[in-house]
C-alpha cells in the first residue's frame, strides 16, 4: 500500500452484503462506495476469518476475487494479522 490510502469495496456472500473498508492510517468501515480502488468478492466467512488474521493462503478458495491493483491479498494479510 505504500503508505496511501486505499478505498476496498467488500462483496460478501453467504450472507450476501456489501460494504467498504478505508485503509490508511487507520481502518474505517462506510457504506460502498461508487468509485473503489479495489474490489474483493469473497464467502463471509472468509472475510471474517481474514479480518481476524486466521487465514493462510492456502485456504483461500477460488470463489475470492480482488479486482485492482491498489493491493493484494498479501497485502490484507498484513493489515489484518490477528491478535
Amino acid at each position: 500500500m505504500d503508505g496511501r490510502p486505499v478505498r476496498l469495496a467488500i462483496r460478501t456472500t453467504s450472507p450476501d452484503r456489501s460494504f467498504r473498508v478505508d485503509l490508511g492510517e487507520t481502518v474505517a468501515l462506510g457504506d460502498p462506495s461508487a468509485v473503489p480502488d479495489v474490489a474483493l468478492s469473497a464467502p463471509a466467512e472468509w472475510w471474517l476469518r481474514l479480518m481476524t488474521g486466521r487465514h493462510a493462503p492456502a485456504y483461500t478458495p477460488a470463489s475470492v476475487t480482488l479486482t485492482g491493483e491498489a493491493l493484494t491479498l498479501d497485502d490484507l494479510r498484513r493489515v489484518f494479522p490477528g491478535f
